[in-house]
């Protein structure tokens, strides 16, 4: 041992003292980070040739390409109706029309697309896909923005028609295929975004639910845990962007001030049902942390229109005119849409077996 070291220290000072032997080192370490960055790439390339060639991932950048250019639209669009091209709609069914596209893709065509890419490669798994689609386009993406939209645009025409997407989402997402689908087929594996869809014959295949295998019970009690998931997710942002519109003072003028506030109680009056009909159903479950992460902004949703109601009730605008005719139309409006919800959420807590 003892010689081996000598030589060795011995070669490193010879090394030292001669010149041409420090480039021949130099070179060969240069060499060896070039041959090691070859390997890199080399070992890179096949990784990125795959993901560029994966059909997932290209077909959930393009649904987010196409939503972006959608959101970008409506949100760059200035809040009022266009004229031009002979067009004959007001500036709500305008920018109804631009969150059309959006509304497709968050409902119908992230499901289809999930499943026409697991049938077509069978490498993927139908449950991970669906999960990768919904998070990226509905819960990254779509939900987020126009809850934005909804509690800070400064145009309240645009809040309105954000408001009017979650009311369009909830209902569109109960539609056989899509996420919250349970109702339209009696076959418990083709529920929701996982089957084709559709009612009819249900005589047909009743006799078929009955043979599930109860080695599918555990996936379809996970598949019923996303979708009451997904649910909640959706409620919780529906009932959060109502509230901002119903503060007082929201806006400067008296008259998208109250627009604004209009609103926000006839999206609150279509949410509290739904909402509270979930919150009973995570209590019944055992759920309560679910139950309360709803229950918190139900409460100031419904604590935002008793304020509304009240604050309306006690104003009493001095003057006359037209103005003050104008005023006092849109005080009574607005304090009849709050009264209507407060009358919705009696209904919901009373004993009497409520339809719908």
């Amino acid at each position: 041992m003892s010689m081996s070291r000598s030589v060795r220290y011995g070669s490193s000072d010879s090394n030292l003292n001669n010149p041409s032997d420090d480039l021949d080192l130099l070179s060969d370490d240069d060499n060896q980070s070039n041959a090691s960055s070859d390997i890199d790439t080399g070992a890179e390339s096949p990784s990125s040739e795959k993901e560029a060639a994966d059909p997932l991932l290209l077909a959930v950048e393009d649904l987010e390409s196409r939503t972006v250019e959608c959101l970008n639209d409506f949100k760059s669009h200035p809040g009022t109706a266009t004229t031009g091209g002979g067009s004959k709609q007001n500036i709500h069914e305008e920018l109804a029309s631009l969150l059309r596209p959006v509304l497709e893709i968050a409902a119908h065509v992230g499901p289809s697309t999930a499943r026409s890419i697991c049938s077509t490669y069978g490498s993927y798994d139908l449950d991970s896909t669906i999960d990768e689609i919904y998070n990226r386009l509905n819960s990254d993406l779509i939900l987020p923005v126009l809850l934005e939209t909804a509690q800070s645009d400064t145009i309240p025409a645009k809040r309105a028609a954000s408001l009017s997407f979650f009311s369009s989402l909830f209902r569109e997402c109960q539609k056989g295929g899509s996420y919250l689908d349970k109702s339209t087929t009696t076959i418990p594996t083709l529920l929701g975004p996982y089957g084709p869809g559709g009612g009819g014959q249900h005589h047909q295949q009743h006799q078929l639910s009955m043979n599930i295998p109860p080695s599918m019970r555990p996936l379809l009690k996970l598949r019923a845990n996303k979708r009451s998931l997904r649910q909640a997710e959706l409620l919780r942002y529906w009932v959060q962007s109502s509230i901002p519109s119903l503060t007082p003072g929201t806006y400067t003028s008296f008259t998208s001030d109250a627009s604004a506030a209009s609103r926000g109680v006839l999206s609150a009056s279509s949410s509290i049902k739904p909402s509270l009909r979930h919150i009973a159903e995570r209590i019944s479950n055992a759920d309560d942390a679910g139950a309360l992460r709803l229950f918190l902004p139900v409460m100031r949703m419904i604590g935002g229109v008793l304020h509304r109601l009240f604050l309306q009730g006690g104003k009493h605008h001095g003057g006359g005119g037209e103005s003050s005719i104008h005023m006092e139309s849109s005080d009574a409006a607005l304090r009849s849409s709050c009264i209507k919800f407060v009358e919705i959420v009696v209904l919901c807590f009373s004993s009497k077996v409520q339809q719908g």
